[in-house]
């Protein structure tokens, strides 16, 4: 076996010491030894002798040699190919590339996490669950699997297991930066914020000088309503790296008083010096907010634009995707095919969907509703499109995915939805509000899997919620929102998917007014309550008062009393929102089902 080692082709002695692994590791490890000598960047030569070492109880040096060939393969041109159209956004060619460099070595542990990550923002978690564990088979101390694994079963709502697999990673990689952020990340989205205050004070403590982490925990103070507190976190952060968009993003949401002159020329300073893309999308964003309060409409549109169009070259959208999907939908769901359905679901009434446009005031009105006695608030669920992505991994696009379905696998997946969202709640409240706005693509599977559940469209003028997405900076999803063209389109599919469910489901549907609910809360509030079928309660009109933590930008408008404050903030960019104008159409007015 060692003379085979010392030959060019190292096969033969690769297969016998694989033989032997099992049975004796530590022949197994002296052979496989000399060959890693010779050949010191073959990869199925340093991961059979990691697992021969782990046989005789090297666990530590076996994790350096899975690392290194972890390293040695991600070095290799084709998987630098596949990890540059990763990062430009060309995911399909990222694929295809770490599906044949896996054909080669189907134990290639980085192609298996790059599929794994591509699965996961494919909204496919049992395949990214599947192609991580295998990784972890392989390479079970890869603190990066462990880390994406964690995020794959955060993805589907598995927060403990989610912990107690970046506990392990924390345990072997203590500093490891991925996997504290995922530890901090996780525990806040939970709802556990009184230990995620305290892991990143504790974090904090050992790690002072790390600018990122102070922007994290700025934003968390954020979302549990100590703005002063998380003033200071991002104005910390920004005493370290002046540069970081994220934290002067965030702290012209909460510095009283506002962002001044003196701030915008550190930014526009700050800016001048970046050649990051990414680093400067955040930065355009606050450059604009800070602008828009100092009254400079015009440097602060021309601050958005530059955003979005740098935010637009690194999230494409598709807009004949999102029209075809509706053009489907529509043809989809008939009558016929829902009264043939309607026997099916759970029968509960206790979800309450608030769907519609990101910046329609749907974080007003689960404030105001989870200010009720009977009502809690879950803020932005997954659980609808995890529920969708599952049905299509089994049976391919959607609605068409749909019609195999039985009567008991829609009562399944309204029971699924149920279970997952009773894991997160805090309370023992009858209802709950999940708003995720882009559930309005999904409000017949909704109304099919769960037929009792109340479903609320808020809606607000178009240019006025056009113009608040476009100024708002989210980090990933929402690409429709970077071009002032796609956001009209992507309003008037939305509108065109409610307008045919409000056809065959008449009264399904309850909507709402931004403009109607701050000009008239208590009517509003009355109708929105009569139509969930739940009493009045005045606690509704003081939504302000509620101090539930609040992880959405609207952070601060639910926190102060109903008012217009941000009805008219289009206005004065009317002249750059053209685009955000179709032609005039009447406002839905369909009754609810209640009534």
């Amino acid at each position: 076996m060692a003379t085979a080692a010392l030959s060019d082709d190292p096969g033969d002695a690769l297969a016998a010491a694989r033989d032997l692994v099992a049975t004796d590791p530590g022949r197994a490890a002296a052979a496989l030894t000399q060959i890693v000598d010779r050949h010191p960047d073959h990869c199925p030569a340093l991961r059979l002798l990691a697992r021969a070492l782990r046989g005789i109880d090297e666990p530590g040096i076996a994790a350096q040699l899975d690392q290194r060939a972890i390293d040695t393969a991600a070095r290799r041109p084709a998987f630098r190919a596949a990890i540059a159209h990763f990062a430009a956004g060309r995911l399909d060619r990222a694929e295809a590339i770490a599906r044949r460099v896996l054909a080669q070595d189907a134990e290639d542990v980085a192609a298996l996490c790059l599929l794994a990550e591509l699965a996961r923002r494919a909204s496919l978690p049992d395949e990214a669950e599947r192609l991580l564990r295998r990784a972890l088979t392989l390479a079970p101390d890869f603190t990066e699997a462990q880390v994406n694994l964690a995020k794959v079963m955060a993805q589907r709502g598995d927060d403990a297991a989610a912990l107690s697999l970046l506990d392990d990673a924390l345990a072997g990689a203590p500093d490891d930066d991925g996997a504290l952020a995922a530890r901090l990340a996780i525990t806040a989205q939970s709802g556990d914020y009184p230990s995620a205050i305290a892991l990143y004070e504790d974090a904090l403590g050992r790690r002072g000088r790390d600018a990122r982490l102070w922007t994290d925990f700025g934003y968390l103070l954020r979302t549990v309503g100590r703005r002063e507190e998380a003033a200071h976190a991002f104005r910390a952060a920004l005493a370290i790296d002046a540069g970081l968009g994220e934290a002067w993003l965030g702290l012209s949401h909460v510095a009283r008083p506002p962002l001044d002159l003196t701030d915008v020329a550190a930014m526009e300073r700050a800016l001048g010096e970046s050649t990051d893309a990414r680093r400067s999308v955040p930065m355009h964003f606050a450059l604009g907010r800070a602008l828009e309060g100092l009254g400079k409409h015009a440097a602060s549109f021309r601050h958005y634009a530059a955003a979005n169009r740098i935010q637009r070259s690194l999230l494409p959208y598709d807009a004949d995707a999102t029209s075809d999907m509706v053009d489907r939908a529509i043809a989809f769901f008939t009558p016929e095919r829902l009264r043939a359905a309607g026997t099916g679901g759970t029968d509960s009434v206790a979800p309450i969907f608030v769907v519609g446009m990101p910046r329609s005031g749907s974080s007003l009105v689960e404030q105001i509703l989870a200010s009720h006695p009977a009502v809690e608030g879950l803020s932005e669920r997954p659980d609808i499109p995890r529920l969708v992505a599952r049905v299509l991994g089994q049976a391919g696009t959607y609605p068409e995915g749909l019609a195999r379905l039985t009567s008991a696998d829609l009562r399944a997946l309204g029971q699924s939805y149920l279970r997952s969202t009773a894991a997160s709640r805090r309370t023992s409240r009858p209802f709950c509000v999940d708003k995720l706005p882009e559930n309005w693509a999904y409000i017949a599977f909704i109304h099919l899997i769960l037929p009792e559940a109340t479903i609320i469209d808020v809606r607000r003028d178009r240019q006025a919620c056009g113009f608040s997405n476009f100024a708002q900076y989210f980090p990933r999803g929402h690409g429709y929102s970077n071009d002032l063209v796609d956001l009209a389109g992507y309003q008037t599919d939305y509108r065109r998917m409610i307008d045919h469910i409000d056809r065959v489901l008449p009264g399904r549907v309850h909507h709402l007014s931004c403009e109607a609910l701050v000009a008239d809360p208590e009517a509003q509030v009355r109708a929105l309550l009569h139509a969930i079928g739940l009493p009045f309660d005045a606690a509704c009109l003081r939504p302000h008062e509620n101090h539930r933590p609040v992880p959405t930008p609207s952070a601060e408008q639910v926190r102060r009393p109903i008012n217009r404050s941000g009805i008219d903030r289009a206005t004065p960019y009317a002249a750059w929102l053209n685009d955000l104008s179709p032609p005039k159409s009447p406002e839905v007015t369909a009754p609810s089902r209640r009534e």
